[in-house]
């Protein structure tokens, strides 16, 4: 059932259809694996202590059905370790997928930034009102200002589009 878990759980990263509580389920049944390990181990070390035979309480014929139960819970033990390192790994998926998305995010920033700096620009340096700048007296200085942004705009996205980065 926990495996079943743990593959529904890798499932939805795959598919990106994570909740919430994603986390708090997957730290859930990590630390139900680490209680059933324990028990495995204490089982496992009674099946040693019992192979042993300090007084001589079985015969040594009996001796290797405690060898059987050793294996078997030694066997169950490492498939539980095989699922603990199996909800890592989904949550490592997780946050592959959660850095994935940020990057997408924050690209998306990037180039919208990064249109918009030549227009803080031109707007910075026209904001000024120095009154010697010859571009306040022209009559289509308004006109020129703002074809000067429209072309500014224009290229950068044109060149983001190319890059395929928009």
């Amino acid at each position: 059932n926990i495996e079943f878990s743990i593959s529904e759980m890798e499932d939805s990263v795959e598919n990106s259809h994570i909740d919430k509580t994603f986390i708090s389920e997957l730290v859930d049944i990590k630390k139900e694996l680490i209680l059933i390990r324990n028990y495995y181990e204490q089982f496992v070390t009674l099946g040693e202590e019992l192979q042993e035979n300090e007084n001589d309480l079985f015969k040594e014929e009996d001796l290797r059905y405690f060898k059987i139960f050793t294996d078997k819970v030694e066997r169950l033990s490492n498939n539980t370790a095989m699922l603990r390192d199996y909800t890592v790994q989904v949550r490592e998926s997780y946050d592959a997928v959660l850095n994935y998305n940020l990057n997408n995010i924050m690209k998306i920033f990037t180039v919208v930034a990064t249109i918009f700096m030549p227009l803080t620009l031109i707007v910075g340096w026209y904001g000024m009102n120095f009154k010697y700048m010859p571009e306040l007296a022209w009559k289509y200085g308004y006109i020129g200002v703002i074809c000067l942004s429209v072309l500014s705009f224009t290229l950068c996205f044109v060149f983001f589009k190319k890059k395929k980065l928009l």
